[in-house]
């Protein structure tokens, strides 16, 4: 008979304690999860100053670059699956710029973008789009600066298959990687 309010005592006692019976979820016991994400290393932050006609700005250190033609640059991020193709235009009149601005939403698509609208220490006016949702291009700027110059660029995704979530780690990278671009564009004269 002694034995009976131990035995119930030690029941109430593991039932409390029990991560299903707690009304407690913070304190739960963590589960792994069936899936993960997988992890990159973003690139070091240290630049290098590159130089397009009479255009200077600073790029990732770890970046390669090919020039396909006179103005044109491209931007490869090996370990982030993606190029950016950067085009620098100088006169740049009104038609040149409307274009431009065009095929901006156009490679949207129906994704939903975030727009910064900035002035560099240069004097170029800035706008940069970022939509997580857009796969193959995520980001995208144009910089309108002094004497009619216009440079402007998108990020290409090789692996448009990915979903918005798993990017958007990279998304992040690329932008700083732009925005570190754009802060540092400069004229030669």
């Amino acid at each position: 008979m002694k034995m009976l309010p131990c035995i119930a005592l030690c029941a109430a006692t593991l039932a409390a304690c029990s991560p299903s019976a707690s009304s407690d979820t913070e304190n739960a016991t963590p589960l792994p999860r069936r899936y993960a994400y997988p992890r990159f290393q973003p690139y070091d932050t240290t630049t290098v100053p590159y130089r397009v006609a009479d255009l200077t700005f600073r790029l990732n250190a770890a970046a390669r670059t090919t020039e396909p033609r006179q103005g044109w640059l491209d931007i490869s991020y090996p370990r982030y699956g993606a190029t950016l193709h950067l085009s620098y235009t100088h006169p740049a009149g009104p038609q040149a710029i409307d274009n431009r601005r065009e095929r901006m939403i156009l490679n949207l698509g129906e994704a939903v973008a975030e727009a910064s609208d900035y002035l560099t220490p240069a004097g170029f006016e800035c706008r940069e789009l970022v939509a997580v949702d857009a796969l193959v291009t995520p980001v995208q700027f144009l910089a309108l600066g002094p004497g009619d110059r216009m440079v402007s660029g998108a990020v290409v995704l090789s692996d448009a298959e990915a979903s918005a979530d798993s990017i958007a780690p990279i998304v992040a990278a690329l932008q700083a990687e732009v925005r570190t671009l754009l802060q540092s564009l400069a004229v030669e004269k």
